[in-house]
């Protein structure tokens, strides 16, 4: 490597940049020594998008993870007890749906066999739910036992 090549970038070795007093003092600016090492900033924007997209499971896996980095997060800190609150709503929202379904099955069969058990009586017309081709041959047989009744 000629003296021009030498531009201070070794191939293969790596210079650690050296930290004066002047920029370490600067530094401790910018950090606060009584914090924990913050929250890595991934954790942080899937945490917030989790919220905005009203993934609130995912929401307080992220705050827990968040608070264990940073316990004075503010952020983190207000939304824990609003997404326990907003997962308490939607478990007692899916309960009382949940309920409801279940009330409905329950009753669901009684109506079915309701119309099941009126079927005493041949010459009355049958109220049963059907496809167009069982319909349209029963009325073919209906035609044909009509026409066997008329040569007779």
């Amino acid at each position: 490597m000629s003296d021009s090549e030498n531009n201070g970038n070794v191939i293969g070795e790596r210079r650690r940049p050296s930290i004066t007093n002047g920029s370490a003092e600067d530094l401790s600016e910018y950090t606060d020594a009584d914090e924990s090492i913050s929250a890595p900033t991934e954790i942080l924007a899937e945490f917030l998008s989790a919220i905005m997209l009203k993934q609130y499971e995912t929401a307080l896996k992220y705050c827990k993870i968040i608070l264990n980095y940073e316990p004075n997060n503010s952020t983190a800190r207000e939304f824990y007890p609003l997404i326990l609150e907003k997962i308490e709503i939607m478990k007692a929202e899916q309960n009382e749906q949940d309920e409801d379904n279940s009330d409905f099955s329950e009753s669901a069969p009684s109506v079915d066999s309701n119309h099941s058990s009126t079927s005493g009586d041949e010459s009355e017309p049958k109220t049963v739910d059907s496809d167009a081709t069982s319909a349209s041959y029963s009325s073919l047989e209906d035609e044909e036992a009509d026409r066997d009744n008329s040569h007779v």
